[in-house]
């Protein structure tokens, strides 16, 4: 990729032949609720969900996703608040109808 960049004024610390460091904003949102990809489950249908703890008690709640970065990606769900604890589910939980990875000893 090749990014090219243009002053719209006068730079006196750039000077020519220099490196700069440039920070490049694909896509920001305000008041975002993200997690790692890791703890987003997806079903049999594909629905993606999360496990979210409600008073000791692991709860389904499904969410759509938003705007991914290479690390988190947003949740996008009403019931869901910043600061809410998920769970990272590995095992195969057949009376919910959901597929995941088992983890070997």
């Amino acid at each position: 990729m090749v990014l090219k960049l243009k002053l719209e004024e006068k730079a006196p610390e750039l000077r020519h032949d220099f490196s700069a460091q440039l920070v490049v904003t694909v896509a920001e949102k305000k008041q975002a609720k993200a997690t790692r990809f890791e703890l987003v489950q997806r079903d049999l249908n594909g629905n993606r969900f999360v496990y979210v703890d409600r008073n000791g008690e692991k709860v389904k709640v499904d969410v759509e996703l938003g705007i991914e970065s290479d690390l988190y990606i947003e949740l996008i769900n009403d019931e869901l608040q910043i600061g809410d604890m998920l769970y990272k589910d590995i095992e195969i939980e057949k009376d919910l109808g959901l597929a995941g990875l088992v983890e070997e000893s």
